[in-house]
């Protein structure tokens, strides 16, 4: 079928899953909240590394260290800089939905100044007591931008995460 983008239309599909997951879970606090297992409670650090997909962003970012924080409903994500020290991405914006092995943290957030507009999702999966492998994808919208390579665009990372505390 000339025209014909099946990377595209793979994409778009699994984004709008992951989108009706979020809201399902949103819309139900109680389902959320109610399967606060101690199985993702806790300190989380693991590296993701980016998986090349067509029809992603070509720019490929080396692989980046992150920690979770787990205690009770409320999720907080930290990025490990180049100099070792940790920044905390977004304060009080992650949510979990979580069910026995397996958990959906997420976001949907923007700048105060609408310069960027985002969606992340993490898709976690208990592998041992002490393992997540977790899939992160996130959608970002830079609509001040000319820049047709940050205007949209989609990133996907992979990795294990080890409890560390």
């Amino acid at each position: 079928m000339p025209g014909f983008n099946l990377h595209a239309v793979v994409w778009k599909a699994i984004g709008v899953g992951l989108a009706i997951v979020a809201l399902v879970c949103a819309s139900q606090p109680e389902q959320a909240g109610a399967q606060s297992a101690p199985v993702f409670q806790g300190t989380w650090e693991g590296t993701f590394t980016q998986v090349r997909v067509p029809g992603l962003r070509e720019k490929m970012y080396p692989p980046q260290v992150w920690r979770m924080i787990v205690q009770g409903s409320t999720v907080r994500m930290f990025i490990r800089a180049d100099d070792g020290r940790l920044s905390e991405i977004k304060p009080g914006v992650f949510k979990i939905a979580q069910h026995m092995t397996n958990a959906l943290v997420y976001s949907v957030d923007s700048a105060r100044d609408g310069s960027w507009i985002e969606t992340e999702s993490w898709l976690l999966m208990q592998k041992t007591p002490d393992t997540l492998t977790v899939l992160f994808a996130g959608a970002v919208k830079n609509p001040r931008t000319s820049d047709p390579e940050i205007l949209n665009f989609f990133t996907v990372r992979t990795g294990d995460f080890r409890r560390v505390q």
